[in-house]
């Protein structure tokens, strides 16, 4: 926003068009996300988990699984939390309420899944909502949701970004699928078996 000023939105939108237009095509590209952002180009309505939290600040979301792990009777008097969310940006300190009154809300044994479910939410999508849906709305101009197979979130990113790393299993798996010539007994080329038995002896990340 301070960067880019009133162009936040347009630029967001951009690259949101530009990552569907690669799916599209079917054009790989080097690009990051979270699994939540992928439920979220399948569905809009998805809503961020405790669980999402742990790929994005796994610090947070210990100090969070802490809370909910804790005795319930003593929730209230150990962490003394309201159901507000501070922050800091450039030294400004900022406080929002996950809800109606949150700042008078404390958390307690019957509320903490609650407060756990909006901090996250705001975390993971509330705080980053116009530049989220700036993106969705370019992605979802040129495929809909409803034009998206059902994709889990490990699948539309393989889609987009390629696997992620390649298993035994992955080379298994592509090797029946795979069809290649033969030589004159019916039998792959040697070099093809080489090919093979070079990548069974490969790391996932040199695969």
């Amino acid at each position: 926003e301070l960067a880019h000023g009133g162009r936040t939105e347009e630029i967001y939108s951009f690259v949101g068009r530009f990552i569907a237009f690669s799916l599209w095509r079917g054009i790989r590209i080097d690009a990051v996300f979270t699994h939540f952002m992928f439920r979220l180009m399948m569905d809009p309505k998805a809503r961020a988990t405790h669980e999402d939290l742990r790929e994005v600040d796994p610090k947070l979301h210990a100090n969070l699984q802490m809370m909910l792990q804790a005795e319930p009777a003593e929730i209230e008097d150990t962490f003394c939390q309201t159901f507000c969310l501070d922050t800091e940006f450039l030294g400004v300190r900022s406080t929002f309420e996950l809800c109606e009154n949150g700042s008078e809300i404390p958390v307690t044994g019957d509320n903490v899944q609650e407060f756990v479910d909006h901090y996250v939410q705001h975390v993971l999508y509330i705080l980053s909502l116009r530049a989220t849906r700036a993106f969705l709305s370019g992605f979802h101009s040129l495929i809909p949701p409803e034009k998206l197979p059902r994709f889990a979130p490990a699948e539309l990113e393989a889609v987009i970004c390629g696997q992620p790393s390649v298993s035994d299993a992955d080379v298994e798996e592509l090797r029946l699928a795979s069809h290649c010539s033969l030589d004159d007994n019916g039998r792959p080329h040697t070099q093809v078996l080489w090919f093979w038995e070079i990548m069974r002896g490969l790391d996932e990340e040199m695969r």
